[in-house]
């Protein structure tokens, strides 16, 4: 289920959202990069629908990262970047309560 270190091979940044006011006053989110790691991503899953006549993908990821004090304290409130793919984490485990890897379910929505 873990796999080698060499599947270990994407660059992946982590991201915390931070809310701010625009110039209007109106609330926007800004996503800020808090570590970056090596991991594995793996599809697990895909789906697809039509919502308003616009076709919607999305596509669930398994992500695979040793466990570490930053990696350990990701939640469902941070997010994942590969290139310029974006992944909303559904949740964090930590494999058999070993500390030595993370799981994360991630999905990753396509327009």
């Amino acid at each position: 289920m873990i796999g080698s270190a060499g599947d270990r091979n994407k660059k992946l940044y982590f991201q915390d959202l931070t809310e701010d006011q625009d110039s209007a006053g109106g609330a926007i989110e800004i996503y800020n990069n808090i570590f970056d790691r090596w991991g594995s991503l793996k599809t697990i899953s895909s789906d697809e629908k039509y919502v308003s006549t616009e076709l919607i993908a999305s596509v669930t990821h398994k992500i695979v990262l040793l466990y570490d004090s930053k990696t350990s304290k990701l939640t469902n409130k941070n997010r994942c970047t590969h290139g310029a793919r974006i992944f909303d984490i559904a949740s964090v485990i930590n494999y058999k309560e070993e500390s030595k890897y993370i799981v994360i379910v991630a999905k990753e929505l396509i327009f």
